[in-house]
């Protein structure tokens, strides 16, 4: 809200919630029309482009 003052917590909080919040938006609107939503998962992605190495 303008001019509230809110600890970072709760800023981080609703930073990343807000994130979901338009993925399922997306979602949903792509579902509506028949289209699959492509897979999101940060941690495949990583994998895919070598960023994240599992352990030996």
């Amino acid at each position: 809200p303008s001019g509230a003052v809110a600890e970072a917590r709760i800023i981080a909080a609703q930073y990343i919630h807000h994130g979901s919040d338009h993925r399922a938006h997306v979602g949903t609107i792509l579902g509506a029309h028949g289209v699959e939503a492509p897979s999101l998962d940060v941690w495949a992605y990583g994998r895919s482009v070598g960023e994240v190495i599992p352990p030996p």
